[in-house]
């Protein structure tokens, strides 16, 4: 289970791995926010939260 591979070097891995999704996720959401306007951007993070 996930609990196994954050031993030694795959919780480095996952940490790298979290911050690329990270930086590409911020990204997608300022397109989404110059295309679609703020208001469906906050629906969407609340969305993405909830689940």
């Amino acid at each position: 289970g996930p609990t196994m591979l954050r031993a030694g070097n795959h919780s480095d891995i996952d940490g790298a791995w979290e911050v690329v999704c990270a930086k590409k996720f911020a990204r997608r959401i300022r397109q989404w926010r110059d295309q679609c306007g703020a208001c469906l951007c906050e629906r969407l993070m609340s969305a993405h939260v909830a689940n």
